[in-house]
């Protein structure tokens, strides 16, 4: 990028995560594969005559596929530290999987010797040069991410569809963006409209390193009093137990009989998605879709063209869609989006958070739900002649004291606890 001396971020509520993603280090089997591709590529439009590094490529090909392989399992998010010590390198327990440190020293070594070669080649073309830097940043990630003992790092793996992903991410952010970025501009624009918690920054500026900041927040332009209701039923259990699901579904299909449809059914994970969409799909009348079923695109667009359609999705669906007028006339979310404690990174955070003497459900996993609740709310009111519910299924935001957090923080809607007040709102505006 060119110098720059001011920097605006849109969206800024995201910031901490694609920081969290950027300072850190990623190495994928689909990493390697590239570069044995790129290497054997290059080889041939130089002429190479010999057959030695490309037998060493093959070999390397063959080392990555094995490494990666002992990883894989169930798609998901995982702690390295979880594998136990098959590694034994000097962080210790990383893995107790058969052969896993043999297979990784022999795809290092083979990493090492396409490397040499590849520098050793007369006239090496730019290509040429720049595989011998990827080979060597390989070695050096692979390295930091299985070997070092840093604590102001979570060491972790991915698995989705046939990607490996193994990482080192930074556990705090804050250190780096206020060295790197906020003392290196002279202004930084942070702006998003669901920035703030409880009607302050100051979780945000926690998170980012933000000590001192102008702030301001600005009312939406959109009358919610009049442009929605906030539907919470008291009688459900609460997520957590075996009820819910059956109380749930039972709850779905009157708010959808109500709203004719023309709504989105948002989820906290994908388990639950489509065990509620199993459950409701010979019972429901209207045209459903579900998130897995088509592209992100293909599914919006389709939902905007389909008359009464329900579209039942995840996290992807939370945020940055914008569907306009009565073709989405309801929002439905199944509860209180709280970070899956489980995954490695949100754990490390609890974790360095609860040691430093803070109290990480209060000052880390409230807020951070809060603000992607209204992301999920924030789907329905897109213009000022648009209308609907917005439906939480998790009586909790009434019945435990944390609840009154997320109230204060969303946008001045009437709540309703009474299904009569549902079907009467849309009763009313299909009179229009």
């Amino acid at each position: 990028m060119p110098d720059y001396s001011v920097v605006v971020f849109d969206e800024a509520h995201e910031l901490e995560d694609v920081a969290t993603q950027y300072f850190g280090t990623m190495v994928s089997n689909y990493r390697l594969e590239e570069f044995v591709r790129d290497s054997d590529k290059a080889l041939r439009e130089a002429g190479n005559p010999s057959t030695f590094l490309p037998d060493q490529l093959a070999r390397l090909s063959a080392d990555a596929g094995k490494f990666f392989d002992q990883f894989r399992g169930k798609e998901g998010r995982y702690s390295l530290r979880d594998l136990g010590e098959a590694l034994e390198v000097r962080r210790g327990p990383v893995g107790e999987v058969p052969g896993l440190a043999e297979s990784y020293r022999a795809l290092l070594g083979h990493l090492a010797v396409v490397q040499s070669g590849l520098s050793s080649l007369a006239n090496p073309s730019d290509e040429i040069e720049a595989l011998v830097r990827r080979s060597a940043e390989l070695q050096d990630e692979m390295s930091a991410i299985l070997e070092s003992v840093s604590s102001e790092h979570v060491y972790w793996y991915e698995l989705r569809g046939r990607g490996v992903f193994l990482w080192a991410s930074p556990i705090r952010v804050a250190d780096l963006l206020r060295e790197r970025l906020f003392s290196a501009v002279d202004c930084a624009v942070l702006t998003s409209a669901t920035l703030s918690t409880e009607g302050n920054f100051q979780f945000i500026r926690s998170r980012l390193g933000l000590d001192r900041a102008e702030e301001l927040i600005l009312g939406s332009h959109f009358d919610f009093r009049s442009q929605a209701i906030l539907y919470i039923p008291r009688d459900l259990p609460e997520p957590r137990e075996k009820e819910w699901i059956g109380h749930a579904c039972d709850q779905l299909e009157e708010i959808l009989a109500a709203s004719q449809g023309r709504a989105f059914v948002l989820f906290t994970s994908h388990f639950q998605m489509r065990q509620v969409h199993r459950a409701l799909k010979s019972k429901l009348p209207f045209p459903m879709l579900l998130q897995g079923d088509g592209s992100r695109a293909g599914l919006l667009e389709e939902f905007r063209r389909t008359p009464n359609c329900v579209l039942f999705a995840t996290s992807s669906f939370w945020q940055g869609v914008d569907v306009q007028g009565d073709q989405l006339s309801c929002v439905v979310i199944d509860k209180l989006p709280f970070s899956v404690p489980s995954d490695p990174v949100v754990a490390a955070r609890i974790r360095h958070l609860n040691e430093s003497g803070g109290n990480a459900f209060y000052e880390y996993q409230i807020p951070e739900a809060i603000i992607l609740l209204k992301q999920g709310l924030g789907r329905l009111i897109r213009s000022r002649t648009d209308h609907g519910i917005l439906a939480l299924l998790d009586k909790r935001v009434i019945t435990r004291p944390y609840g009154r957090s997320f109230l204060a923080s969303l946008p001045p809607t009437p709540i309703t606890h009474e299904m009569t007040e549902v079907r009467s709102f849309f009763e009313k505006r299909l009179k229009r």
